[in-house]
């Protein structure tokens, strides 16, 4: 590496994950999708708050010298706090789970942007780095923050304040990112998962908007023909996540890599309590009596035949294969498998098949271990 990066970014930074899928739909509203990447482009923009005239030279010295070349940057949402360090430490103890450490990668021990050093790792466990050879200089208090081989875009700003201090900013792309371990999805239903509603913000806040695929034919008249090219109505639903803790960035950027932009399919819930149970449901039963809430009418949609249960040990996912009016402003529901004992409090919500809208994720980091994402999901024909 050329040059390394020692400047700490503002909260928040921005990381994108940018995969490339082929995705051809018939006029069914079915959809075939292919992978072109094997995995995510990676692309880091960092801003930098540059205090001191000497913050602002070696930024526009590294900006210049940097452009279109390969350089080290740390990857601070991965960073871990380190105790007080003695030279010749070869053993640095901190939690790595999720933190993007690797065997054979490069570490950055860093107190400041003015006192840090490079290391190599020769192992990781999960209570810490081995390091190949021992740290030079002892340091009071640091952290240890993985080091990704990067090449720096072609431009970058720097913006003077009435303050005195300024304002650098650069864009960068990783050269050998290194994706989590998979992991396992908690539920997984007909060959596709459960979307992860612990991460989601405010579901009963969305606005999903329908449409159907047309073509607008104009006679001259005033009148409008149009040509409609999909049989069904694919709704467009913006998804908010947050992960608050290490756990629960890692469990996020699990998903997403699993899910590889436009090419998996997930089972989202709508998160609202859609159906309201009229009676509990007993251990192997296969009809649900719910208040009056059109579902005759919604079973007409592809889009809403399936249903998410929220039972004491978890969530439970059924397909619905007919629905009846009853009297008393009451519906019955059968579904295809059988259910087990859910209290007459669960919460019920419809079930939709979807997929990301976009092959860019954009992951916004407020500090190491918590980040936001919004996104979109599509609805696919089931």
């Amino acid at each position: 590496m050329s040059a390394i990066w020692p400047f700490r970014p503002l909260a928040p930074h921005l990381e994108a994950l940018e995969w490339l899928t082929d995705v051809q739909t018939a006029r069914s509203g079915l959809e075939l999708r292919s992978a072109l990447r094997t995995g995510p482009r990676v692309v880091l923009e960092m801003e930098y708050n540059l205090r001191t005239p000497a913050e602002r030279a070696r930024f526009e010295a590294l900006s210049y010298t940097s452009q279109d070349q390969v350089c080290g940057l740390p990857w601070w949402p991965g960073q871990r706090d380190l105790g007080p360090l003695a030279a010749g430490v070869s053993r640095l103890d901190c939690d790595t789970a999720g933190a993007g450490f690797r065997p054979g990668g490069r570490a950055l021990v860093i107190r400041h942007a003015e006192s840090w050093e490079e290391a190599e790792i020769a192992a990781v466990d999960p209570d810490g780095l081995t390091l190949a050879a021992p740290l030079a200089g002892s340091y009071p208090r640091a952290q240890a923050v993985p080091l990704l081989s990067c090449r720096m875009d072609l431009a970058f700003t720097r913006r003077d304040l009435p303050t005195g201090r300024s304002l650098g900013s650069a864009v960068f792309t990783a050269l050998d990112p290194e994706p989590p371990d998979p992991g396992r999805a908690w539920t997984v239903w007909e060959h596709a998962e459960l979307f992860p509603q612990r991460l989601w913000c405010d579901p009963e806040g969305m606005e999903r908007q329908g449409s159907r695929a047309a073509e607008e034919l104009d006679n001259r008249t005033g009148g409008v023909r149009r040509v409609v090219h999909s049989e069904s109505t694919a709704s467009v639903i913006p998804l908010r996540l947050r992960a608050d803790t290490p756990a629960e960035s890692l469990e996020l950027r699990r998903f997403l890599h699993r899910l590889s932009g436009r090419l998996t399919a997930f089972w989202l819930p709508t998160g609202r309590a859609d159906l309201a149970l009229a009676a509990p449901v007993a251990q192997g039963a296969t009809v649900l009596t719910v208040a009056a809430a059109s579902c005759v009418q919604l079973l007409a949609s592809p889009a809403r035949r399936a249903l998410c249960l929220r039972a004491p040990d978890g969530a439970v996912l059924r397909r619905v294969s007919s629905a009846r009016a009853l009297d008393g402003g009451l519906e019955e529901l059968t579904v295809t498998e059988a259910l087990p004992a859910i209290p007459v409090s669960a919460r019920v919500s419809w079930l939709a098949l979807a997929r990301l809208d976009a092959d860019r994720v954009e992951l916004s980091w407020e500090r190491a271990g918590c980040c936001r994402v919004e996104t979109r999901a599509r609805e696919v024909r089931q």
